[in-house]
């Protein structure tokens, strides 16, 4: 229970009712061999430049390669060679003979470099960076297919500029503009069979992918869905909640937002709940929400979120165990309480103050009286 981060001291006690069976690796209080290799597994910092170039649709060998440039420094260059010897070995670029040879040279400031990238972004109208987050990050607005095209792109360049490399150095090996470009349009093509996304219904996408010839090219289509928001009644305060986390699970928290009958923002409650799950933080802030609606004296609470899991555990009594003691203690107050289940779009403004929460320590609580400042307002 230790090695779980379980306070023995500090267990909820569970008022009244037939005994049951908790377990506190799963949320939904099911044993399994998945949640307790979780609870016992050890959380590591996630590297967002790992998470690219590990993804299903690069290919295995392409993710090596870039993975023994990008952590393992296999390149032979200058800063490399200071890295792994600390002696400084004056080196002399094989692909431009005009500069040192360093990493960040022969796969951004090398004239070859910059030739390439030149090409892959005109033809995908991005700015690429030296930095592949940053890079990835340039396609935001684009489809999934662009998005991956793109990445596969950037990883394929910085790949084949360091086998050229090591073509020219060991085998002397001549610089073929045309041969190097045909390997790296290769490479994303090849890399494109295994990408089964969709893309946008655009001229521009098209002619991207009809470059380089991509065989999956469905559209997805998107219909409207008409939204509405109502007040809540005269005699309840509606509380539209929200929980969020960088990472499932990751340091999470929970926002909600208090409204009157008149829709207008009496206040807004920021909880910062620590390396939780996202349906914890969701669950957490419906509780939290109906503890300090006590302040404003009513019986009857409207309870308004996005998460259709979180109401339906609610509905059926299916809460982690931890919080069942809170919830009880903290529905008791009421007679009426109604849910309503909303999509992000109209919850917009406790998905904001759920992020801003994810950024508070561990058990701290933040009211604001009225609207703060970062909750946006479309009134």
């Amino acid at each position: 229970m230790i090695r779980c981060n379980i306070d023995v001291e500090n267990l909820p006690v569970i008022a009244g009712g037939e005994d049951y069976k908790i377990w506190d690796l799963d949320t939904k209080g099911v044993f399994s061999v998945k949640s307790s290799k979780a609870a016992l597994k050890t959380p590591t910092e996630v590297v967002p430049c790992a998470n690219l170039f590990t993804r299903q649709v690069v290919h295995p060998t392409l993710s090596v390669q870039y993975w023994k440039i990008w952590a393992k420094q296999c390149c032979a260059s200058e800063d490399n060679i200071i890295k792994k010897t600390s002696k400084s070995i004056h080196t002399m670029c094989r692909l431009c003979r005009k500069s040192c040879e360093t990493l960040s040279h022969i796969t951004w400031h090398c004239k070859v470099a910059r030739r390439i990238w030149a090409w892959v972004a005109g033809i995908f109208k991005l700015q690429p960076s030296e930095d592949l987050v940053d890079s990835y990050k340039a396609a935001k607005g684009r489809s999934r297919m662009i998005k991956d095209l793109w990445l596969v792109a950037n990883l394929a360049i910085v790949t084949e500029l360091w086998k050229l490399r090591n073509k020219s150095y060991f085998d002397n090996m001549a610089v073929q503009w045309l041969g190097f470009k045909g390997r790296v349009y290769q490479i994303i093509r090849d890399n494109s069979i295994r990408m089964k996304v969709h893309m946008y219904n655009t001229l521009e996408e098209l002619c991207i992918l009809n470059y380089f010839k991509v065989r999956h090219r469905s559209c997805k289509r998107s219909t409207p869905i008409e939204i509405s928001w109502t007040p809540p009644n005269q005699d309840e305060i509606m509380i539209c909640c929200d929980g969020a986390s960088f990472g499932n699970p990751g340091q999470a928290g929970s926002g909600v937002l208090f409204r009157d009958a008149s829709s207008e923002v009496l206040g807004v409650l920021c909880v910062g709940l620590g390396w939780k799950t996202n349906l914890y933080a969701e669950v957490c802030a419906i509780i939290y929400g109906a503890i300090v609606d006590n302040r404003w004296n009513m019986r009857s609470i409207c309870i308004r979120s996005d998460s259709k899991s979180c109401i339906q555990a609610f509905q059926k009594g299916d809460l982690p165990w931890q919080l069942v003691q809170k919830w009880n203690i903290a529905k008791s107050y009421y007679i009426n309480v109604r849910y309503i289940h909303s999509y992000r779009e109209v919850n917009f403004s406790a998905d904001a103050s759920a992020k801003q929460a994810c950024l508070l320590a561990e058990d701290i609580f933040e009211f604001y009286e009225g609207r703060p400042g970062f909750i946006p307002s479309v009134e």
